[in-house]
């Protein structure tokens, strides 16, 4: 009895208490095998990640169709936007040239109301006398410079409709271009739109489209020649505003259209003299500066070929002449 009361009241040892679950993660040796297990998982969902598959054939065609009918459409839309402008302009300048017309035209046939005059003058004369009066009317003809007048602002006239004519009919083409038939395979459609741009070129539809507003200015040129032919027989004073305000308007256009060939031609000349780190373009870029540079260097071009073909005439010259002379002995 002594001995189980005293086994019953001795003291139980810390670690033999057991001890209840616990929610937290328990502290034991294989606790770093779990810690590598837990890092390990964000490292295999970035590895699939990177295992994920690129673009298809199809999307990739699909993706470079996109690019390029965006480029199409910004070059298609600057040029209607362009020929808009040119039809308004057009349409404007083509009413004020007919304003003059209207009036300049009647100068080329004989004013009725002269006709009555001289007609009432022979009458008078004609009851004022028993004798019979002949009726003689000279011939009427248009003096010089009604003629030249109407040649200019006809001419303005039909340039401008011209420009306007055409600008309907690029746009038409335009419209055509964009176009989009019904077509199997992106790859198809890829075809048939670099065959369409090539096309586009080799027909020359782009320097047409440069071509028309050089067409306006060349009818705003021709209207102001008949300006100043019309003025130049009226009074001095118009004539000479007129004159300088056309001289001024027709020299910076001249200007803007030769400086951008110009600049350039000085920059060649002075690039050789000393080192630039750039150069600053001439921004006056515009059709007809354009074909002036063409025609500058196939000018230059010409000019070039003609000296060293005076060296190849000089030597046929000196070979013809030093020819020894064969004769009887």
């Amino acid at each position: 009895m002594s001995s189980v009361g005293q086994t019953s009241s001795s003291p139980v040892s810390a670690t033999q208490i057991p001890l209840p679950p616990s929610s937290a993660h328990s502290i034991r040796e294989d606790e770093p095998t779990s810690h590598h297990e837990a890092a390990s998982q964000p490292a295999n969902a970035t590895g699939k990640a990177e295992e994920k598959t690129g673009p298809t054939v199809q999307q990739s065609w699909e993706k470079l169709i996109l690019e390029i009918e965006k480029y199409d459409d910004g070059t298609v839309k600057n040029w209607k936007e362009d020929i808009d402008t040119l039809l308004v302009f057009a349409g404007l300048f083509s009413a004020v040239v007919t304003a003059f017309l209207i009036e300049s035209y009647q100068w080329l046939s004989e004013d009725p109301a002269d006709t009555t005059v001289v007609l009432l003058a022979h009458i008078s004369m004609q009851l004022s006398t028993s004798q019979p009066i002949p009726l003689e009317r000279p011939e009427f003809k248009p003096d010089a410079s009604s003629i030249r007048i109407n040649c200019f602002w006809f001419l303005s006239f039909v340039f401008s409709l011209t420009s306007a004519l055409f600008g309907l009919l690029c746009k038409q083409w335009l419209r055509e271009q964009q176009r989009d038939p019904p077509t199997t395979t992106p790859a198809e459609a890829l075809g048939l739109r670099q065959m369409r741009r090539d096309s586009f070129d080799k027909w020359g539809v782009s320097p047409f489209l440069s071509v028309l507003p050089i067409l306006l200015e060349v009818a705003l040129l021709f209207f102001f020649v008949g300006i100043l032919d019309l003025l130049w027989d009226r009074h001095p004073i118009p004539f000479a505003f007129c004159l300088f305000a056309i001289v001024l308007s027709a020299g910076l256009y001249f200007v803007t259209t030769f400086l951008p060939t110009l600049a350039y031609v000085l920059w060649n000349r002075t690039a050789g003299s000393r080192i630039r780190s750039y150069y600053f373009i001439c921004p006056y870029k515009s059709p007809q500066a354009w074909a002036f540079y063409h025609l500058s260097v196939k000018v230059l071009r010409a000019l070039q070929v003609v000296p060293s073909l005076i060296p190849i005439w000089r030597n046929g010259l000196d070979g013809q002449g030093s020819q020894p002379q064969t004769g009887p002995h």
